[in-house]
């Protein structure tokens, strides 16, 4: 039978990238992450980057040190879905998300299906989840970052970054 002439746009399993493979956050999410893009990765021509991370249990942080508070020049949106039946607002956990720089810096708490959007160059991270009552889906998807997604870019300032 001869390959579908759509077929290079459908992704029948996801990308699993040893690169982004994480000891300490194997425990409490799917590890690696559940890609489905990334940049040109598989399909030619994309230049974004989608995936998709199961949260199972408490984690006090779930970035390592390496992806603390950073920013990227693309932009980024995060997803945080429940799976409750009878109320899919309820997440079944608590994310908290700290998004800003120095005294700006401000943190964000989330206990329904939300999203956030990140601009590029919004300094955001680390993203604690706390809570898990039940495990819920976590996506993010990165726009137009190239041929492959882009490293993280350490914080502007590095004065008043503690959190």
């Amino acid at each position: 039978m001869a390959e579908k002439k759509y077929e290079k746009y459908v992704i029948r399993e996801p990308l699993r990238s040893a690169d982004f493979f994480d000891k300490a956050a194997a425990s409490f999410m799917t590890m690696p992450p559940m890609m489905f893009l990334n940049g040109d990765e598989p399909v030619k021509g994309a230049g974004q980057f989608a995936e998709a991370i199961w949260i199972f249990s408490d984690s006090p942080q779930i970035t390592p040190a390496a992806r603390q508070a950073h920013y990227h020049e693309f932009d980024e949106l995060f997803m945080y879905l429940g799976g409750n039946q009878k109320d899919m607002n309820d997440l079944g956990g608590e994310v908290e998300l700290w998004t800003g720089e120095g005294k700006e810096a401000e943190k964000y708490n989330f206990t329904t299906s939300s999203g956030v959007f990140i601009p590029k160059g919004l300094m955001h991270g680390p993203m604690n989840f706390r809570n898990v009552k039940r495990p819920f889906l976590y996506l993010t998807f990165g726009f137009n970052v190239g041929n492959k997604y882009g490293k993280t870019k350490p914080p502007k300032k590095q004065a008043g970054l503690t959190r």
